[in-house]
C-alpha cells in the first residue's frame, strides 16, 4: 500500500493502516484526557461536573430556592452540552452530592443518594437536587466575563472553559478517574488550611513545600480516620505521587459480665461499610480471627459510622483490633496521583503547583472581572456626563425635543456635542423625568463611579492589589466556614426571661451570633414530631398591674367610703370588652387578670385594690391600642365609682417571637432527614404563650421549634404547665441532634 494517500474514482483515499490506527487511537485517547476522565487544575472540575453545576446555575436552581427533580437536570445537561448517556451525567450527580466521597459536596440533594454500604441511589426521577452553598462560590462572577466560553456540542449554545471558582476545588474535594494511559487519584483537603496555604504562598512567594506542610498537613477525607506517618503525604506533595496509608478509628468499651468489645466510629475513604462488616464476621467465622463473638453495624441514619464487634470473655482487645487493621479494609492504602490538566496538557503536580494554578486562575479572573466592571462604570459615566450637559441646557434640550419629529438625536449631537449613546439616554426619558432631575443626585454618582474608576484602574495597573483581592476573598470564605457556635443554657426562663440577661451581658457579641436555634418540649406533640412555624410563633407578653384607691368606711355607714372593691369589680367585667367588642374576631389578643388583692376585713369598706394579670399579643400596634384602651377604661370606670385608678404596663416583657423563614426551612429539612418523612408539622396559628427567645430574635435571624415529647403508649400525654407533667426522654436526645444538625448546616 502506497504512503501517499491516492483518490480512486474520487471518493475512496488509501491511507496505511498501521499510520491510520496510530492517528485514530491518539485521537480517541485526547479526547478521553480531555473530555472526559482529568480535572482542570484550576477549577478542579471534569467537563460533566462543570456541565452539572453551570446548568443548574442556568436554570436557577441555587441553594435558596427549592429543590428540582434530578431527572430535570440531567435532561438539561443532556440536552445543551453533554451528549453522551444519561447514567453518566446521573452518576456523576450522585458523586457531586455525597458527603461520604465530596469533602465539600457541590450538590445539596434530597432523597436516597446511595449511602457508605454500596447501596445505589435512587432513580432520578425520584430524588430532588439544588446546588449547594459552596457550589455558588464556584460560578461567581460567571457573568462578568471572567472565563472563556466555547460551543456546546452543536454550536447552538455556549458553555464555560472553566468555572471562576473562587474555592481550589481540585485540592479541596480531589478527584479520581482513569484515562488512556493514565489515571489521577487526588485526595480531599481541608478548605481553611487549603486558603492558609493560598495566603502563605502569595505572602511570600519563596515559601516551600516543607513550610506549605506545616499549614496544609495532610488529607482530610470525608469519613474521617485516621492518616499513619507523614512520607506518603510527604512524597505525595513533592512529587505528586505518593502512598498514604488509612487507619479506621475504634475505641475498646467495657461490657457487662466482664467483657469488653471494639467500637469501629470510622472507615478509611471509599471502604464500603457494609462489606466491611461481612469481612470480620466471615474471618470469625472461618476462624482467621478468635475472639470476636458478634460484629453488627449500629449507624445511624445520617451515616455515623459504629460498627460492633463484641468480644468473648477470654479476647485480647487490642490484639483482635491489631489483627483487624492486618487482615481487613480497617486499614488501607490510598496511592495519590495529583494529575490535571494544565493548559490542556496532563501534567503531575506538586503541592505547591497546585497552587500556583489556582492563584493564576484567580488573577485572571480578577483582572478579568475588573476590566468588565470598568467597562461597565465608564459607560455610565459617559451617560451621566450627558446628562449633567443636558442639565445644564434642560430648556433648549426639552425645546429640541418637541420641535423635532424626525431626528431629536441628531439635533442633540449637532447642538451639544453628544454621542449617540448621550442622546439616545436622553430621549429614553420621560421629559417630566428630565425636568424634574435633580443636579445633586447626578453630581453624586458621577463622584461615587469617579473613585470607582480610580480604583478599578489602579487594581489593573497593580499586581499587589489583585493578590490582596484574591486573600480578601479567600479570608472572607475560611471566615464563613470556621463557624463559631455557642450553646445557651437559659436560667429563670419562666420568671424574668433568662435570654434578656444573655443579650444585656454581651453575649450575642465577640463573635456576633448571626442566627440562632431554639427548642422547647411540647406535650401535645408524640416524641419524634418536630413543629415550629413560619413567622410570629409566640405572642409579645408584658405583666399588667391595675391600682384602684377609694375611701375606708365601716360597713354599717358605706356611704362615708367610696369602696374600690367594687370599682375593681366593675374595672375587671368592662376590660373583657376590649377582646369581644374593641377587636376584630380574627384578631388573637389575650387579656388576662389572674390575681386581686384589697381589704382589711369583711366589715370595711375597701379603700386600696391591686390586681395583677397578663397582655398577649400578636404585634405592635394592636398592644398599643389595647393599652390605650384598658387606661381608659380603668380610669373612667374608676371614676364613675368615685375612685381613681392607674393602669400599669411592665415594659420589660417579652416581644413576640418571629421565626425567620430560611432558618424554619432548615429545622424541617433536617427534621426529615432525620427523623423521615412527615416528622415536621407546621404549627396552624400562633401561640398566645411568650418566649424569652423572642430577645434573641431582636438581635438575629431565629427559629424556634418545638420537640414532642408525649409516648401514649407509656401513658406520657400531660401539658406542659401541670402538676403531673412528664417527658419521653427520648426528646432530650432528639432535640440536641436537632440542634447539632441545625449548626451543621452552616458548615
Amino acid at each position: 500500500m502506497e504512503e501517499t494517500p491516492q483518490r480512486r474514482d474520487g471518493k475512496i483515499i488509501e491511507r496505511d493502516i498501521d499510520k491510520e490506527m496510530r492517528t485514530a487511537y491518539i485521537d480517541y485517547a485526547m479526547s478521553v484526557i480531555v473530555s472526559r476522565a482529568l480535572p482542570d487544575a484550576r477549577d478542579g472540575l471534569k467537563p460533566v461536573h462543570r456541565r452539572i453545576l453551570y446548568a443548574m446555575h442556568e436554570d436557577g436552581i441555587t441553594s435558596d430556592k427549592a429543590y428540582r427533580k434530578c431527572a430535570n437536570t440531567v435532561g438539561s445537561v443532556l440536552g445543551r452540552y453533554h451528549p453522551h448517556g444519561d447514567s453518566s451525567v446521573y452518576d456523576a450527580m450522585v458523586r457531586l452530592a455525597q458527603d461520604f466521597t465530596m469533602r465539600y459536596p457541590l450538590v445539596d440533594g434530597h432523597g436516597n443518594f446511595g449511602s457508605v454500604d454500596g447501596d445505589s441511589p435512587a432513580a432520578m426521577r425520584y430524588t430532588e437536587a439544588r446546588m449547594s452553598k459552596i457550589s455558588e462560590l464556584m460560578l461567581t462572577d460567571i457573568e462578568k466575563n471572567t472565563v472563556d466560553f466555547m460551543p456546546n456540542y452543536d454550536d447552538r449554545l455556549q458553555e464555560p472553559t472553566v468555572l471562576p471558582a473562587r474555592i481550589p476545588a481540585l485540592l479541596v474535594n480531589g478527584s479520581s478517574g482513569i484515562a488512556v494511559g493514565m489515571a489521577t487519584n487526588i485526595p480531599p483537603h481541608n478548605l481553611s488550611e487549603v486558603i492558609d496555604g493560598i495566603i502563605k504562598v502569595i505572602d511570600n512567594p519563596e515559601t516551600t513545600i516543607e513550610e506549605l506542610m506545616e499549614i496544609i498537613k495532610g488529607p482530610d477525607f470525608p469519613t474521617g480516620a485516621t492518616i499513619l506517618g507523614k512520607e506518603g503525604i510527604k512524597e505525595a506533595y513533592t512529587t505528586g505521587r505518593g502512598k498514604i496509608t488509612m487507619r479506621a478509628e475504634a475505641e475498646i468499651e467495657e461490657m457487662s459480665g466482664n467483657r469488653q468489645r471494639i467500637i469501629i466510629t470510622s472507615l478509611p475513604y471509599q471502604v464500603n461499610k457494609a462489606k466491611l462488616v461481612k469481612t470480620i464476621a466471615d474471618l470469625s467465622k472461618e476462624k482467621k480471627i478468635e475472639g470476636i463473638s458478634e460484629v453488627r453495624d449500629e449507624s445511624d441514619r445520617k451515616e455515623k459510622t459504629r460498627v460492633v464487634v463484641e468480644l468473648k470473655r477470654d479476647a485480647r482487645p487490642q490484639v483482635i483490633l491489631n489483627q483487624l487493621y492486618k487482615h481487613t479494609q480497617m486499614q488501607e492504602t490510598f496511592g495519590a496521583i495529583i494529575l490535571a490538566l494544565v493548559d490542556g496538557v496532563p501534567k503531575i503536580l506538586t503541592l505547591r503547583q497546585c497552587l500556583d494554578c489556582f492563584i493564576g486562575h484567580r488573577k485572571e479572573v480578577i483582572l478579568r472581572r475588573t476590566k468588565f466592571e470598568l467597562d461597565k462604570a465608564l459607560a455610565r459615566a459617559h451617560i451621566l456626563e450627558g446628562l449633567k450637559i443636558a442639565l445644564d441646557n434642560i430648556d433648549e434640550v426639552i425645546n429640541i425635543i418637541r420641535s423635532s419629529y424626525d431626528n431629536p438625536k441628531e439635533r442633540l449631537m449637532e447642538r451639544f456635542g453628544l454621542s449617540d449613546v448621550q442622546a439616545q439616554a436622553i430621549l429614553d426619558m420621560r421629559l417630566k423625568t428630565l425636568s424634574g432631575l435633580q443636579r445633586e443626585k447626578i453630581e453624586n454618582e458621577y463622584n461615587e463611579l469617579m473613585k470607582l474608576i480610580e480604583h478599578l484602574r489602579a487594581v489593573l495597573g497593580s499586581e499587589k492589589l489583585v493578590f490582596d483581592i484574591i486573600k480578601e476573598e479567600l479570608i472572607e470564605i475560611r471566615d464563613k466556614l470556621n463557624v463559631n457556635i455557642k450553646f445557651f443554657f437559659e436560667p429563670a426562663e419562666e420568671k424574668d426571661g433568662g435570654a434578656k440577661f444573655f443579650v444585656e451581658d454581651g453575649l450575642m457579641e465577640n463573635p456576633k451570633v448571626e442566627y440562632m436555634f431554639g427548642a422547647h418540649v411540647q406535650g401535645y406533640l408524640d416524641t419524634k414530631v418536630i413543629e415550629s412555624k413560619y413567622g410570629t410563633l409566640n405572642a409579645s407578653t408584658n405583666s399588667i398591674s391595675i391600682e384602684v384607691k377609694g375611701k375606708k368606711g365601716h360597713g354599717a355607714y358605706p356611704q362615708n367610703g367610696v369602696d374600690a372593691l367594687v370599682a375593681a369589680a366593675q374595672i375587671i367585667t368592662s376590660l373583657q370588652s376590649i377582646i369581644s367588642r374593641n377587636l376584630a374576631p380574627q384578631d388573637m389578643a389575650v387579656l388576662t387578670l389572674g390575681k386581686i388583692q384589697g381589704g382589711d376585713a369583711g366589715n370595711v369598706i375597701c379603700d386600696e385594690v391591686k390586681i395583677s394579670g397578663t397582655l398577649r399579643t400578636l404585634d405592635s400596634s394592636q398592644r398599643e391600642f389595647i393599652i390605650k384602651r384598658a387606661t381608659e377604661i380603668v380610669e373612667n370606670t374608676a371614676a364613675a365609682y368615685r375612685c381613681r385608678a392607674k393602669f400599669n404596663i411592665n415594659e420589660n416583657g417579652y416581644d413576640a417571637l418571629i421565626n425567620d423563614k430560611d432558618l424554619v426551612d432548615v429545622v424541617k429539612k433536617n427534621a426529615e432527614e432525620f427523623l423521615g418523612e412527615g416528622s415536621f408539622i407546621f404549627k396552624d396559628y400562633p401561640s398566645m404563650g411568650g418566649e424569652d427567645f423572642s430577645f434573641f430574635t431582636e438581635n438575629c435571624k431565629g427559629a424556634f421549634f418545638h420537640v414532642g415529647c408525649a409516648n401514649k403508649e407509656k401513658g406520657i400525654t400531660s401539658l406542659i404547665h401541670t402538676a403531673d407533667f412528664d417527658i419521653d426522654e427520648r426528646c432530650l436526645s432528639i432535640g440536641a441532634i436537632m440542634h447539632t444538625l441545625n449548626v451543621l448546616y452552616f458548615n
